[in-house]
């Protein structure tokens, strides 16, 4: 049996930000997801990227 990639999460602090970053490479996002505390892409690849701001937020590794 074969492990397969199919999603990653990216947690971020601040949305706009990290998705400008991520168009800059070349993700289709739309601009109308900068708002929103959890955003979703799916690639062509399959695979499934997730942005989160939520978990960020609570976060505290200290």
């Amino acid at each position: 049996m074969e492990i397969q990639l199919n999603m990653l999460g990216v947690i971020v602090s601040d949305m706009p930000a990290a998705l400008r970053f991520y168009r800059l490479l070349g993700l289709d996002i739309p601009a109308t997801e900068d708002e929103k505390p959890f955003v979703l892409h799916r690639m062509g690849s399959g695979v499934t990227l997730f942005f989160d701001t939520v978990f960020a937020k609570g976060y505290d590794p200290y």
